[in-house]
């Protein structure tokens, strides 16, 4: 299991599924890292961990810029995690605000995630060398709230959801 440890050095930490102490997972350490985003996820063949990542910005310790970090887990040496730009337009949560809106696709090649683009969530895929992902889905309505593929990669299920509201004006006689 792995998890966020928002004091002192920021780490993303782990701990044995029958319980245990935790420790920091090496190379997981971001320079300016002051949060974790959207989620985190592993790799379909455990080798490689992927989150998002709040950073101070290099030029303003002021700004803020999302970062996805890849960290390889098979190596035991300290070295710098690979950051990755994500689409600016990355959902900060999926439609009800508690989905984990990051995963690898099933071949490990690409990360995928939610982004909203006036109000209207896709899911996005992005190839983990960096250079520029696009959109597989094209909805022109709603929130995603889940997603997930199917083993083969050949299908994506897609749970939307839709903010539905009223407004009353009441009057005294």
């Amino acid at each position: 299991m792995y998890y966020y440890d928002g004091g002192g050095p920021h780490f993303l930490m782990r701990v044995a599924l029958e319980g245990g102490t935790p420790e920091p997972v090496a190379g997981s350490d971001v320079h300016g890292m002051y949060g974790v985003g959207v989620g985190e996820a592993l790799s379909p063949d455990g080798k490689q961990l992927i989150f998002n990542a709040e950073v101070n910005g290099a030029d303003n310790p002021q700004s803020a810029a999302s970062r996805l970090v890849l960290v390889p887990l098979e190596s035991a040496s300290q070295f710098s995690p690979r950051l990755l730009e994500p689409d600016p337009r990355i959902a900060t949560a999926g439609g009800t605000g508690f989905t984990n809106a990051v995963t690898f696709t099933p071949d490990g090649k690409f990360v995928a995630y939610i982004v909203r683009d006036q109000g209207v969530d896709n899911i996005f895929v992005q190839p983990l060398d960096g250079s520029p992902g696009h959109s597989v889905t094209n909805f022109a309505s709603e929130r995603i709230s889940e997603f997930r593929w199917s083993p083969d990669g050949k299908t994506l299920a897609v749970a939307r959801s839709e903010n539905a509201s009223d407004v009353v004006l009441l009057q005294e006689k």
